[in-house]
């Protein structure tokens, strides 16, 4: 978005206020079940592609240094290794509330989200533990052999 240093999700949202889009079906094991469909949290999936699904793994929660939960900018001043305390997205809407008219603001009107994308939230009480951010995986580490 033109103005703004987030990388925005304009695509569905869930129930949490995150961007989310589905990546196929899941086999059902069992004859006779019909199998589930798999979603995947948007920034999540960017964090992993960036740091590796292990990295992911390690970390309990991802938070947003520009307070904003449609944002998928990975790296410092967005989304980043964070934790339940430190990591409150407060907001009277709630999140989804907060992201849905967001995502449809952006879709309106892109250059007035890029001029105040939303309101600043209170500073979180600094945490005793915080995680160490990983280092990006190389390109080569994660591709396929062959």
């Amino acid at each position: 978005m033109p103005g703004s240093e987030c990388l925005w999700w304009r695509g569905a949202v869930s129930g949490r206020g995150h961007g989310r889009f589905y990546v196929g079906t899941v086999v059902a094991v069992d004859p006779g079940e019909s199998g589930r469909d798999l979603c995947v949290i948007a920034h999540r999936f960017g964090y992993a592609l960036i740091y590796g699904a292990a990295a992911l793994n390690t970390v309990p929660v991802l938070g947003y240094g520009c307070d904003n939960p449609l944002c998928q900018r990975i790296g410092p001043g967005h989304v980043k290794a964070s934790s339940h305390a430190g990591n409150p997205l407060g907001d009277p809407r709630g999140a989804r509330g907060r992201s849905r008219e967001l995502r449809d603001l952006t879709r309106a009107d892109p250059a007035a989200v890029a001029a105040e994308p939303a309101p600043v939230q209170a500073e979180p009480a600094p945490v005793a533990m915080t995680p160490q951010a990983p280092q990006p995986v190389a390109a080569s580490a994660e591709a396929a052999p062959g």
